[in-house]
């Protein structure tokens, strides 16, 4: 063995990739955590992390594959897997319903990475996290920042079908809601603008939230 070596890091990285390829995902962590610890600064670092959480993921290690995530955006916050790591943290905390976790990880993903292909899922995961928790209004109000500034989003339609719930069960509580979207047609159009300024300028978010829960 030569540990020394200027390309033993390239070594280990293909020595991992082979077990992951075999499906041998005890071998394969092992010799991703190996990398992670033994050449800290290599270049397959962040590649390593991301690995690895796939592999925790791929044997259901609930607590791994959060850590292995946490790690990477913690340890190379300018990798390129960064945002995509923040949006899998997300999700994964929406799933277990650690719902302060998900927004967490989501806004941190939209304040770092404005420009992200992920950022429809981290609006969406916020809204559905606050739409969990209880918010409604302030769900309300993310599903349409999702619908007016991302149209074109595979989530779009979803987060309309959402947002006309939300308003059909605020006005079963007696509250006054926006137009639905017309979720067939595909777009906001006049009904978008008008949940919004509903959504921005309602004063009374807890008593309606109450309302809804009772």
């Amino acid at each position: 063995y030569y540990p020394e070596s200027d390309l033993a890091d390239d070594a280990c990285w293909g020595l991992a990739n082979m077990y992951r390829r075999d499906q041998d995902h005890v071998a394969a962590i092992e010799t991703l955590n190996k990398l992670i610890f033994t050449w800290p600064d290599s270049t397959w670092a962040d590649d390593a992390h991301f690995a690895i959480a796939q592999e925790f993921r791929a044997v259901d290690d609930e607590e791994g594959y959060l850590q292995a995530l946490e790690g990477l955006v913690q340890r190379y916050p300018n990798s390129d897997y960064c945002a995509r790591a923040l949006a899998m943290l997300a999700d994964k905390y929406r799933e277990v319903e650690n719902y302060e976790a998900a927004i967490a990880a989501s806004e941190d993903l939209i304040a770092r990475f404005p420009c992200s292909d992920y950022l429809d899922d981290a609006l969406f995961c916020i809204a559905e996290s606050l739409r969990h928790s209880g918010r409604p209004q302030e769900a309300l109000a993310m599903y349409q920042r999702l619908i007016e500034d991302l149209p074109g989003s595979s989530l779009t339609n979803r987060a309309m079908r959402e947002a006309n719930t939300l308003a059909r069960n605020l006005r079963g509580a007696g509250a006054q809601a926006p137009a639905l979207y017309n979720v067939e047609a595909g777009n906001a159009g006049e009904a978008a603008q008008e949940m919004f300024n509903y959504a921005r300028h309602q004063q009374n978010f807890r008593q309606v939230a109450e309302a809804v829960q009772t």
